[in-house]
């Protein structure tokens, strides 16, 4: 394990390039956009639910532009955390 899987949840939030990425492409799809409040539970800014719906747009929009981006690296090992 690197440190960032030691580190408090607040350091692990995500990098300022994949929320712009993650909005970018959540805003290009069709259908029904997710609410800013949504947006703020998702990236940990809040608590709260999320509706079922907007959940998985969020993770497959999260997951597309993580594809996309370069992981983290800290010391010698390869972090997955990010």
């Amino acid at each position: 394990m690197c440190e960032n899987c030691d580190a408090p949840a607040a350091t692990l939030r995500p990098s300022p390039a994949l929320i712009a990425r993650i909005r970018a492409l959540e805003a290009a799809l069709p259908g029904e956009r997710v609410t800013e409040a949504a947006f703020a539970v998702f990236l940990g800014g809040r608590g709260g639910a999320i509706p079922w719906p907007q959940y998985q747009r969020l993770l497959q929009c999260r997951d597309a532009a993580a594809a996309g981006l370069p992981r983290r690296r800290t010391g010698l090992l390869r972090c997955e955390a990010g």
